[in-house]
């Protein structure tokens, strides 16, 4: 699957996409155990974050792709009526081809690009 990935601050674009490798679900300290040289956050900050999950995922990406354009909040707003999730959101083929084009990409470079994707904010 491929996640389309969208800055919230200073940016407010979406900046390029990158693979869904795998998808852990395990507990706070099996995470922090696995994932604390690479989740850029502490471990009292993680804690807090997840105090009272019995559970916590961690979504693996890969294969970064960089766009060279953004796609800016104000196109994503007018072309595509689309406003950026709190957490995630599916997007169909249509949309992403749509994103594609507005970046001078070709959706054809893409080999995911007619499954449908996930945003994440």
């Amino acid at each position: 699957m491929t996640v389309i990935i969208y800055s919230t601050s200073p940016e407010k674009a979406i900046l390029g996409t990158m693979r869904a490798k795998q998808l852990v679900r395990s507990n706070a300290d099996d995470i922090w155990r696995d994932y604390a040289d690479v989740i850029a956050i502490g471990r009292s900050e993680l804690s807090e974050y997840l105090d009272g999950a019995r559970e916590c995922s961690v979504l693996e990406l890969d294969r970064p792709n960089v766009w060279s354009r953004p796609v800016q909040l104000a196109e994503l707003r007018s072309v595509l009526d689309l406003e950026p999730p709190q957490s995630f959101r599916y997007l169909t083929s249509r949309q992403l081809t749509t994103l594609h084009s507005l970046t001078r990409s070709r959706a054809a470079e893409d080999p995911s690009a007619a499954e449908p994707v996930l945003a994440l904010a």
